[in-house]
């Protein structure tokens, strides 16, 4: 995204409701990023128990309805989210092009608290984002690895955004290419997953 107007509007959505939206534009400060992201990818990955439970969200059996669908992946060898992430989605049907690298720019909404008032807030303000980045006609995807660990957050505050606000949620931010349309995700009935 390299509409200084768009980003000016997403900030003023996310202002409204008393947060601050960052833009993630010097490369120096992106470097950064992609180090603190390499830091949560490995801490994450060293927690008791996570191999185990991102295998069971990973991976797709055979008949399964759960799980990602091989039209959301990209198409040949394993593909893997992330750096150093440690998981493999198994190759999809996806055309290679359409999951080409985008000029994405990342954007990270931040509070001045991080009580639980705060949290509640930036949930409204990212849902407000969202909206009007669609009305703009952009697209979003969220990010939390980095949020995800104490030192990484913290790290992302001081070192990359060089603020005392409180980090709550990474925003890639961008313009979709024309023919990377994804086909729908299928959803569980309400009869699923809800207890009656």
């Amino acid at each position: 995204m390299d509409s200084r107007h768009a980003r000016a509007v997403l900030g003023e959505h996310a202002a409204r409701y008393g947060t601050t939206l960052h833009t993630v534009t010097d490369a120096v400060a992106r470097e950064h990023l992609a180090a603190l992201e390499d830091t949560a990818a490995r801490e994450i990955r060293a927690r008791p128990g996570q191999a185990a439970e991102l295998l069971v969200w990973t991976h797709r059996y055979p008949g399964s309805h759960d799980g990602v669908a091989a039209g959301s992946l990209p198409r040949g060898a394993p593909w893997r989210p992330g750096p150093d992430l440690g998981v493999r989605f198994p190759g999809g049907s996806l055309p290679t092009r359409a999951a080409a690298r985008d000029e994405a720019t990342i954007m990270v909404l931040t509070t001045h608290t991080d009580d639980d008032p705060a949290r509640l807030v930036g949930g409204e303000a990212t849902g407000i984002v969202l909206l009007a980045a669609t009305a703009l006609g952009l697209a979003t995807c969220p990010l939390s690895r980095v949020l995800e660990t104490s030192r990484t957050r913290a790290d992302l505050a001081r070192q990359v955004l060089r603020t005392a606000d409180h980090p709550q949620l990474l925003l890639r931010v961008g313009r979709a290419q024309d023919d990377a349309e994804l086909p729908e995700t299928p959803r569980r009935s309400p009869a699923d997953v809800l207890l009656h």
